[in-house]
């Protein structure tokens, strides 16, 4: 049985895990956290897109692109587990689009990109497909604001199919998928260095503790999310654009009872926000105020990792979430009453060096993304949680 190193217990490394252990192969599954999907795949508003965020891509590949990921998302996953996932208990409510009157695009400039959107998933639909476990007729239609929305700050609303998960849960039933599986996890273990050997790779690091340690495969596949540059680099897939890393906060709160019935909210299009509703605490985030960091460096800072791992100063959590809600509160009037359970961070990684209020910025594009290979080494751009089981799909096929 051929073996393999997977680097990254994200949501794109423990897709490949699970594709390639069911395809045969010796897997093992390596992160410097102590579980599957603890940082960056844990710590975003869980959308599996449908394409609506990416309107300022004329082209249509990147709303292509998560027309395809997120039909193929759980039945990919579902043929990798045997009982598959619970989808109803994972998935949130589905998400109305705020278009705000200082959007980057015109109301009527966004009803027609979503009609293009849906002349797409009507042609891209396979029986096989479905989206987290429905399938709806249509992805979207106009609708009223919410009466929990401000008229003075936004100017339409528009009902979707798209739906966010529970990440949380997503997490709990993955993990246990994962361990009830052959895979070998390696947990603790971050991932400092790949060499290519006669026979194989060896791939090398240190645990928590600071011993060292190391491992023999005969493929590496580098699912990191913000170490993959640089092991990439070093084995010769050095990146041929800019790009950038961008510390993103967010808000875990219980919204008051005002806000009881709202639906996942996502305010475009512009350098705005979303609030998913969750039963544990809801996802609120308003990027001015959560984007605290910025590299266009091959690793990311040292001082983030803390905040990665949900270390945060109380000082600094209550500073942002208190401006949070005053960003919030002119749009969702009452949201400043939320209570505030958690606050931490993950990392985005975009390609491009500007940031989402600049037309050309890699934040409005993500169809360069997906699967490089050289010669048994593997790496995967994931660009967003959507596109994961689809290209550990594609991996798994070609390797």
């Amino acid at each position: 049985m051929r073996s393999v190193a997977v680097l990254g217990a994200g949501i794109q490394g423990t897709c490949v895990a699970l594709a390639l252990r069911a395809a045969g192969w010796r897997v093992s599954l390596i992160d410097q956290a102590p579980a599957v999907m603890r940082r960056a795949s844990l710590r975003n508003e869980g959308k599996i897109h449908l394409g609506f965020t990416y309107a300022k891509d004329s082209s249509l590949s990147t709303g292509r692109l998560m027309l395809r990921s997120a039909l193929s998302f759980a039945p990919l996953i579902d043929r990798w587990i045997p009982d598959g996932l619970d989808w109803e208990r994972i998935r949130a409510r589905p998400f109305t689009y705020l278009l705000m009157r200082d959007s980057a695009l015109e109301p009527e400039a966004l009803y027609s990109y979503y009609e293009r959107l849906e002349l797409e998933y009507r042609a891209l639909r396979e029986p096989w497909q479905h989206y987290l476990d429905t399938r709806p007729d249509s992805l979207w239609s106009k609708a009223p604001l919410p009466p929990e929305v401000s008229r003075a700050a936004v100017a339409a609303a528009v009902e979707t199919a798209e739906m966010p998960l529970d990440l949380v849960e997503l997490r709990r039933q993955l993990a246990r998928a994962v361990g009830e599986s052959a895979v070998s996890c390696q947990f603790g273990r971050r991932v400092e260095a790949v060499r290519r050997r006669a026979h194989g790779f060896s791939v090398a690091g240190v645990e928590g503790g600071g011993e060292s340690w190391r491992l023999a495969a005969d493929a590496v596949v580098n699912c990191l999310w913000e170490g993959r540059l640089k092991i990439d680099a070093e084995m010769g897939m050095a990146p041929q654009q800019p790009w950038t890393y961008r510390l993103k906060y967010r808000v875990l709160g219980r919204l008051p009872r005002a806000l009881a019935d709202l639906p996942s909210l996502t305010l475009v299009l512009g350098s705005y926000g979303d609030i998913v509703p969750l039963s544990g605490g809801s996802y609120i985030s308003w990027y001015p105020e959560c984007r605290r960091g910025w590299s266009n460096d091959l690793e990311v800072p040292q001082s983030w990792h803390r905040a990665c791992a949900g270390e945060v100063d109380p000082t600094e959590a209550r500073e942002v979430s208190s401006r949070v809600y005053e960003a919030l509160e002119p749009i969702t009037p009452g949201i400043a009453a939320t209570s505030t359970v958690a606050v931490d961070a993950g990392i985005v990684v975009a390609w491009g060096d500007t940031d989402i209020d600049h037309p050309d910025s890699g934040f409005h594009q993500r169809s360069a993304v997906g699967v490089a290979a050289d010669d048994g080494y593997f790496s995967i751009d994931t660009g967003k949680l959507s596109c994961g089981p689809l290209f550990a799909a594609e991996l798994a096929a070609r390797i």
